[in-house]
């Protein structure tokens, strides 16, 4: 056989690989196994929103079992894990990347041994163990269903978080003993003194965080449906359902910063689905927000909802934690490494902070800001990680709009990918799973994953939206 003959065969091979129904590709699973995974992961889930803080030794239970998950996972659908590995190869090279920088910057800054240990345990072998078994799952059970067990169990926290609004005083024992459990002395805890609901999850900040992951796990599941799929082209009803549940919940746990995320996406979603009833939309928000926001505010206002205030210490204390944040870093480009606190360092910057309204946060408060935490822990080191970051990005573009109001949420607060927020991991490991349809472009499935593959089909794709939508000058 000639050399050309022996790559044609090749070719021919992988091509008819590549065309195969999935069923075929994926290792079959009965109905049983595909509950037990399906339960393991909700378990999980529930560990990683109500018993974050349990660990045994150094180690967080979560995170051993996510680990003995995987291990069990892979022993018994080995092609599911190579198939993990594969698609998640770049979420995996950057988790080793940050793990290796961060070690780095906090050597230099002579961190204790146990907190560089623990905050690889914890952030970076958690990430990789936890998108792994995610993708694993998901590829086997199906990317829907893991989403959805998601969004219902954070859908239970945020059941409870409005049975302690309505005042319920079991559902705040339930959460008293959840945290005796991991070590924490509610009698120190202030969202508990003040009575802010927050579910089963750690804090109210925490609730806020994972509604905007099960909104964004609920909405990214009406993405690539099936043609013959019933859904209105213009106002998906899950879509708004999904957004008032987030509206909801967040007024119940008070948390501002999703609400503001679900109006920016609200506004980008009806750009592209609105067609010809978007003028008709826009035409009835203003509406709305002549008419009748001003009596829900001061509804909300008699209520002493959070949400309608604007003058608390939270909201007052941003400038000065932003401000602390630039400065720290400015004077330290290469970072402080883990263990970081921002409130350790408040005392040389006093004399240039203290004018400011709420500057007194500095001195015990971390800087609730995700960007700014993230570049003074790893430093401008950063930038080798974001040719990375941005490629990974790239590829997931037609989902990027659904996590909004999570990314709106985290610029406000002290969590995010790789900073104290591990249930996002579950969410990105499913959605990378997801099978839509293929573009009849002609393209070879290799080729549409690369690089010029993406443009061309991104060049496409807006030139196809033209055509059917117009332009701006051209409806």
């Amino acid at each position: 056989m000639t050399q050309s003959a022996f790559a044609d065969r090749l070719a021919a091979r992988r091509r008819a690989r590549a065309n195969a129904p999935a069923a075929r590709r994926t290792q079959s699973i009965n109905a049983l196994e595909r509950t037990a995974l399906l339960g393991g992961m909700a378990v999980l889930l529930l560990l990683n929103i109500a018993l974050i803080g349990l660990k045994v030794g150094p180690l967080p239970v979560r995170a051993a079992l996510a680990v003995a998950f995987l291990g069990l996972a892979t022993l018994q659908y080995p092609a599911a894990f190579r198939h993990a590995l594969g698609r998640q190869s770049g979420l995996v090279w950057l988790a080793i990347l940050l793990a290796a920088l961060g070690t780095f910057v906090s050597l230099i800054n002579r961190a204790p041994a146990p907190v560089i240990i623990g905050s690889l345990i914890e952030v970076h072998l958690q990430i990789i163990v936890t998108v792994l078994l995610a993708t694993m799952v998901a590829h086997l059970c199906g990317a829907r269903p893991v989403l959805l067990t998601v969004a219902a169990v954070v859908g239970l926290s945020a059941l409870v978080a409005l049975v302690q609004f309505a005042g319920a005083g079991w559902a705040w024992q339930i959460r008293e003993t959840l945290g005796q459990i991991q070590g924490q002395n509610m009698a120190e805890v202030k969202y508990f003194l003040k009575g802010r609901p927050m579910g089963l999850s750690f804090s109210p900040i925490h609730l806020g965080t994972q509604l905007c992951i099960a909104f964004a796990a609920v909405t990214i599941t009406r993405v690539g449906l099936a043609p013959g799929h019933k859904q209105r082209a213009w106002l998906d009803p899950v879509v708004v359902g999904a957004v008032l549940f987030l509206l909801v919940f967040s007024a119940v746990s008070g948390n501002r910063s999703p609400i503001l995320g679900a109006g920016i996406f609200l506004a980008f979603y009806a750009s592209r689905k609105g067609g010809a009833m978007l003028p008709a939309m826009l035409l009835g928000l203003a509406i709305f927000a002549y008419f009748l926001f001003p009596v829900l505010l001061d509804a909300m206002q008699s209520a002493n909802l959070r949400i309608a205030q604007s003058a608390d210490r939270s909201a007052l204390t941003r400038v000065p934690l932003v401000t602390l944040g630039w400065k720290l870093f400015l004077d330290n480009p290469l970072g402080y490494g883990f263990g970081f606190e921002p409130f350790a360092h408040w005392s040389k910057y006093w004399h240039e902070i203290y004018t400011l309204p709420g500057a007194d946060a500095v001195r015990d408060r971390d800087l609730h800001n995700y960007p700014l935490s993230m570049l003074n822990t790893y430093g401008i080191g950063l930038l080798l990680a974001l040719p990375l970051a941005v490629l990974l990005l790239a590829r997931s573009k037609i989902f990027l709009i659904y996590f909004i109001p999570y990314v709106i949420h985290i610029l406000f607060h002290n969590s995010g990918p790789f900073w104290n927020d591990t249930l996002i991991w579950f969410a990105i490991g499913a959605v990378s799973a997801m099978k839509l349809a293929q573009p009849d472009d002609g393209a070879p499935r290799h080729f549409a994953r690369s690089l010029p593959g993406q443009l061309r089909l991104t060049r496409q794709t807006f030139t196809k939206s033209l055509s059917q939508r117009g332009t701006m000058l051209r409806p």
